[in-house]
């Protein structure tokens, strides 16, 4: 039975000699790539954040020109769609200007 686990504890210190040569030789490449998809993942939810930030002040001031225009206020409402076109995220620049030429159609200049 001595004989046994004198060789069960050879053959887990050649194991852990084994792991620590490998950790050794490898351990910086891969605590590298742990690193890289930490900085990858981090600046894809900073880029996704910002895209979502972006769309949502372009929807706010779309929503502000809709508004204005509903009020009866087309000078300010056209004024906020020129601002959202020059200056909106995604769609809203198309979508702006769409609304642009109904309020002034609205207004009676075709």
């Amino acid at each position: 039975m001595s004989d046994d686990s004198f060789i069960k504890e050879v053959d887990d210190d050649l194991r852990t000699d084994q792991f620590k040569s490998l950790w050794d030789r490898y351990g910086i490449i891969v605590a590298g790539i742990v690193v890289a998809i930490i900085l990858a993942t981090a600046g894809y939810e900073g880029w996704k954040w910002w895209r979502e930030a972006q769309a949502s002040k372009s929807g706010d001031l779309f929503l502000a020109a809709l508004t204005q225009a509903n009020d009866k206020k087309p000078d300010e409402a056209l004024i906020s769609l020129q601002e959202l076109e020059n200056s909106g995220y995604g769609s809203y620049p198309v979508l702006a200007r769409m609304r642009a030429a109904t309020v002034m159609a609205s207004k009676g200049d075709a």
